[in-house]
C-alpha cells in the first residue's frame, strides 16, 4: 500500500495560527481568530493530535524555525539518571539532557549555523551523561515539569492517551487558561476522502463499497480514524 497523509482543516488552522504570529496580516478583521503562542491539544483517542503535532514540526522546520520536538514525553520522566545539583538545588537529568541536545543539533543544524554567537566567555555545561554522579548528591527518580508561561516562546503540547489514564485535567498548572484546543475526530468529508483512498488501494472490495456502507462505518466508529481503517476490510 502506498503511504499517504491527510491534510485536515484542523491542522491548517493550527499552522495558520503560528504563521500569523510571525507574519501578522496587514488588515486584520474580526473573522481572523486571535492567535495563541501556547497550545495544548486535547481530544479523544486517535483523533489525530500526535500526527498534527508532527506535521506542525515538519512545517516549522521547513520555514527555518528552531524547533525542540519531544515526540515521547514519557522518556523525560521515566528511566535515566537524576541527581540534585548542589549549585542550583534543582534536579539534573544528564542522560536526557544529552539526548535532547543531540537531537536539537541534528535537526536544527542549518538554522543554528546561520546564527551568530554573541557570547565570548565560556559557558559551564555541568556534568555530562556517563561522567558519573556528583559526589555526595542525593539521587531519586523525579517527574520533570516544564512551564508554558514563557512570554517569548511558542509552545505546543498534546495529551497522549497511549501513556495516560483518564482525561486531561481542566486546571493545568503553569499553562495559560485559553491554551487548550479540542482536536476533533474525522468530519464526514474527511472520512469520505479516507474511505475512497482505501478503495483505490484495494483494501476494500469494490463491489461492496458504497456511500451507504462507508457512512455506516463512519458513524459506527464515531469518526475515529484508527477504527475506520480497521473496519473497512470487513465491508460486505
Amino acid at each position: 500500500m502506498r503511504h499517504a497523509l491527510l491534510i485536515r482543516q484542523s491542522f491548517l488552522d493550527l499552522r495558520d495560527n503560528f504563521r500569523r504570529i510571525v507574519d501578522p496580516p496587514m488588515y486584520p478583521t474580526a473573522k481572523i481568530p486571535q492567535t495563541k503562542k501556547k497550545i495544548v491539544l486535547d481530544g479523544p483517542r486517535s483523533c489525530g493530535k500526535s500526527i498534527a503535532l508532527a506535521m506542525l514540526v515538519h512545517w516549522a522546520r521547513n520555514e527555518g524555525w528552531l524547533v525542540l520536538y519531544v515526540p515521547r514525553g514519557q522518556e523525560w520522566t521515566h528511566g535515566g539518571f537524576f541527581y540534585r545539583n548542589p549549585g542550583t538545588g534543582l534536579w539534573d537529568t544528564p542522560v536526557q539532557a544529552t539526548n535532547v541536545r543531540l537531537d536539537f543539533l541534528k535537526y536544527n543544524q542549518t538554522p543554528l549555523q546561520e546564527l551568530r554567537c554573541k557570547i565570548i566567555d565560556p559557558i559551564p555545561l555541568g556534568e555530562g551523561a556517563g561522567v558519573g554522579w556528583v559526589k555526595g548528591a542525593d539521587t531519586m527518580p523525579v517527574h520533570a515539569f516544564r512551564s508554558m508561561m514563557h512570554k517569548d516562546l511558542m509552545m505546543v503540547g498534546a495529551f497522549s492517551h497511549s501513556i495516560s489514564v483518564g482525561k486531561l485535567r481542566q486546571d493545568l498548572p503553569e499553562v495559560p487558561p485559553d491554551a487548550r484546543i479540542n482536536f476533533p475526530r474525522y468530519r464526514l468529508d474527511e472520512a469520505a476522502t479516507v474511505c475512497h483512498y482505501y478503495v483505490r488501494q484495494q483494501l476494500v472490495n469494490r463491489d461492496a463499497f458504497s456511500d451507504e456502507n462507508w457512512k455506516k462505518i463512519y458513524y459506527l466508529a464515531n469518526g475515529n480514524g484508527t477504527e475506520i481503517r480497521q473496519l473497512m476490510p470487513f465491508m460486505r
